[in-house]
């Protein structure tokens, strides 16, 4: 296993048959300037990572307002990591793929709040 994998190992626990990390399991962002700033992106890069997003838009869209709850989301994240890889060098990939922010586990779990009682 290699490290990278090891490092995203919460993130790729729902296909553990793939060799690649799983950014974005619980959907996935839009490509901005901010990445190319982050990422060091070409000009050329970021315009095609742009245009691999739209290409699937409709497809993430098509899963509901919660794409990552969908049984066919594993599939399509696992696809546009592939095209992201193919474009990124493998350092600016290794960043990119690299969580901000740990994969929750279980749902949050949401408690009202309580409405002070009136006599």
């Amino acid at each position: 296993m290699s490290a990278l994998h090891a490092q995203n190992n919460v993130a790729t626990a729902t296909l553990v048959e793939d060799t690649l990390p799983l950014p974005g399991a619980m959907g996935w962002s839009a490509f901005t300037q901010a990445d190319q700033h982050n990422l060091e992106l070409s000009d050329e890069q970021l315009m095609k990572l742009k245009a691999m997003d739209a290409g699937l838009e409709k497809k993430y869209k098509a899963m509901g307002i919660e794409p990552w709850m969908n049984e066919r989301f594993p599939e399509l994240n696992r696809q546009r990591n592939m095209a992201v890889q193919d474009i990124l060098s493998p350092e600016q990939y290794q960043r990119w793929a690299k969580p901000t922010t740990p994969v929750p586990t279980t749902p949050p779990t949401i408690i009202p709040e309580v409405s002070p009682v009136t006599d």
